[in-house]
């Protein structure tokens, strides 16, 4: 599928224009993938959830200048003020372009390391043991990660435990399988408890690849915490808000704001 269709696709679908055929087809790859299909909510929401903002806004100021004086607003120190807050938010969005912290893949590869095993011990024999586990671990502790990938299937189809999927999701990283990696950290999510956290962290760094304004709500909710990858989440945060300047026409304006209502 061609880039340019995508795009034409996702705008119909944040403006509400889309025609019949154009839905289904939407619908088909909304099933096909589901980054796609959480990006596409993610926006639009968010594009809702700005718009009421910059109506709430608008109507604040509008309302404050309606109880100036006429003369005042006709004032040079008025046009002065107009021209000088111009001059700033220009200012601004020079700056906010500038400072650039990577973009997309290249970002992805600047904050990625594989997590490291901190559940299973392995022992000496788990090479020629039926321990399936230690087979699993094993395999990833040494970087054989299709190995890894092989009986970690097996184990979290036998028992729906978090740490299963979460290495599975990591072994699938590792081999550049984003899709599957992806899934396994949603399972993750969706089971709560262990690993939770740091699925969030590696769902966002995935989003950092094609999407980033779709890893704004993950890595709020890091940087919130406190706690695992907070100050990595506050960098690709910001990151992520610059891309919505750079690539979707938002101001800076709006992306502060944005990170404000999150907050």
């Amino acid at each position: 599928m061609e880039q340019s269709e995508l795009d034409s696709l996702q705008k119909a679908y944040l403006q509400d224009t889309l025609t019949e055929a154009q839905a289904q087809r939407l619908a088909q790859l909304r099933a096909q993938g589901p980054v796609l299909d959480e990006k596409l909510a993610f926006e639009y929401d968010l594009g809702k959830a700005i718009a009421l903002n910059e109506r709430k806004r608008l109507k604040v100021k509008l309302e404050a200048l309606e109880e100036r004086p006429k003369s005042w607003r006709e004032s040079k120190s008025f046009l002065a003020m107009a021209a000088s807050l111009a001059l700033l938010l220009l200012t601004s969005l020079l700056w906010y372009l500038s400072s650039n912290v990577g973009a997309g893949r290249d970002t992805f590869e600047q904050y990625y390391e594989a997590y490291p095993n901190t559940v299973v011990s392995i022992s000496r024999s788990a090479d020629t043991n039926d321990d399936i586990e230690q087979i699993a671990f094993a395999a990833y502790d040494a970087g054989d990660y299709s190995r890894a990938i092989s009986a970690l299937k097996k184990l979290a189809s036998r028992s729906d435990v978090p740490k299963y999927h979460f290495f599975l999701g990591q072994a699938y990283l590792a081999e550049k399988e984003y899709s599957a990696a992806y899934g396994q950290f949603k399972s993750v999510m969706v089971q709560g408890g262990d690993f939770t956290l740091e699925s969030k962290w590696y769902i966002a760094l995935l989003f950092t690849r094609e999407s980033p304004e779709a890893a704004i709500p993950y890595l709020t909710e890091i940087a919130r915490n406190k706690g695992y990858k907070a100050h990595e989440a506050e960098e690709l945060l910001d990151f992520c808000l610059k891309e919505l300047v750079r690539n979707k026409g938002y101001s800076v304006e709006e992306a502060e704001e944005l990170r404000n209502l999150l907050e």
